[in-house]
C-alpha cells in the first residue's frame, strides 16, 4: 500500500501531523501547507507543533495518542477552521484540560465561532461564557433557558423533552 488515498476517513497506521490534516480534512485543497498552517495558528496549535522533533512531519502515533488531551483538541480545532462549517457542534471542549490549556483552547474557539452557529455541550461552565443562550437540561428535560446577561429565564415547553 503506497498510503492513504483522499477519500481515507480513517488511517489504521501511525500518521503525521501534516498527513492527518491533509488527508482527513483536506483532500482537495491546492496548497495545503499554507492552509494547515493558518489553520493551525488560528487554533493556537502552531507552536507546539514546530516545537515537536520533526515539526509539522513529526509522528504523532495512531489517533495521535502521542499528543497530550490539550494538543488532540487544538489539531480538531484546526480540522474545523479548515472545514469552516456554517454550524459547530462541541461536545466537551475543554474536558480533561488544565486551566492555562482551556485558556488556549476557548481563545482559538472564541475565533472558530465567529459568524457560526454553535452548539455547545459542556458541564463547565466557564466554557460558556462566549454564549448567547444557555441551555440546562436535568434528567432529561429542558428545565432552564437564559438569554446571557439578563436576569430573567425565557420560558421553557414542558413538552420539550430530550
Amino acid at each position: 500500500m503506497d498510503g492513504p488515498s483522499p477519500a481515507t476517513p480513517t488511517c489504521p497506521w501511525p500518521t503525521f501531523l501534516v498527513l492527518a490534516l491533509r488527508y482527513w480534512v483536506l483532500p482537495n485543497v491546492g496548497n495545503y501547507r499554507a492552509d494547515i498552517e493558518q489553520a493551525a495558528r488560528a487554533a493556537n496549535a502552531h507552536d507546539f507543533i514546530v516545537n515537536a522533533p520533526e515539526g509539522y512531519q513529526t509522528m504523532v502515533g495512531e489517533r495521535g495518542m502521542q499528543l497530550s488531551g490539550g494538543e488532540r483538541q487544538r489539531i480538531s480545532i484546526a480540522r474545523a477552521f479548515i472545514k469552516n462549517a456554517p454550524i459547530l457542534i462541541l461536545d466537551e471542549p475543554t474536558s480533561s484540560v488544565d486551566v492555562q490549556t482551556e485558556a488556549r483552547i476557548m481563545e482559538a474557539m472564541d475565533r472558530l465561532m465567529r459568524d457560526k452557529t454553535t452548539l455547545m455541550i459542556t458541564h463547565r461552565l466557564s466554557t460558556l461564557e462566549h454564549c448567547q443562550v444557555i441551555m440546562t437540561i436535568e434528567n432529561g428535560r429542558l428545565v432552564q433557558v437564559q438569554r446571557v446577561g439578563e436576569k430573567s429565564d425565557l420560558p421553557v415547553e414542558d413538552s420539550f423533552i430530550l
